[in-house]
This record gives C-alpha cells, sequence and structure tokens, in this order.
C-alpha cells in the first residue's frame, strides 16, 4: 500500500502545471525555474542521496529551485506547487543544506 505521501506527490505532479512541465514537458524550464532542463538533470544526478522519507527529492529540488528563480515568500511558493507553507520551508531548508555540503 503507497504512502499518503507518495500519493500526494503523483496527485501534485499531474496537476500543477509548473511540476507538469518539469515530469511530463520536454520544453525548456527556463521561464519557471531560470535553469535549462540540462542544468536542471546535472544538478539532480548531482544531489542524489539514499532514499528518505518526506517529498520526492526531485520535487523539493523545484521548489527550492524555483523559490531562488523567483525570489518569492513560501507563501507564493506553496500556492504554486499546491503545498502547504511549512513543507515549503522545509524543502528549502534541506536542499540548500545538501547544496552547501556539496560545496565544501
Amino acid at each position: 500500500m503507497e504512502t499518503p505521501v507518495a500519493v500526494a506527490c503523483v496527485l501534485i505532479k499531474s496537476t500543477v502545471p509548473v511540476l507538469r512541465l518539469y515530469f511530463e514537458g520536454q520544453e525548456d524550464l527556463k521561464t519557471d525555474f531560470r535553469m535549462s532542463r540540462e542544468a536542471m538533470n546535472v544538478l539532480m544526478r548531482n544531489l542524489e542521496v539514499p532514499k528518505r522519507h518526506g517529498w520526492e527529492l526531485e520535487l523539493e529540488v523545484l521548489i527550492l529551485i524555483y523559490w531562488l528563480a523567483h525570489g518569492a515568500s513560501y507563501s507564493v511558493v506553496s500556492r504554486v506547487f499546491g503545498m502547504p507553507k511549512t513543507s515549503v520551508l522545509r524543502a528549502v531548508h534541506k536542499i540548500a543544506d545538501l547544496l552547501l555540503a556539496i560545496q565544501k
């Protein structure tokens, strides 16, 4: 049986336009994420971590990149992704910490 988080991820991916662009589309991501699809793929490969609980890594990375690209508040990003504001805040901080760890 799938976990509630896994079910939520599937629903979010299929109903949120900015996520459909990433997961289903072949269009360039620069308009929404200020990164090319190729650059996003490189970033995703470099951030691979062992399976963990919570939201999918790709979703959390997209949240951080969108937040950085638009200089938007957690509330705005929460509405764009259809997620609770606390989930957006945690994703931003978690992925930012992973990026900083790569830099060291």
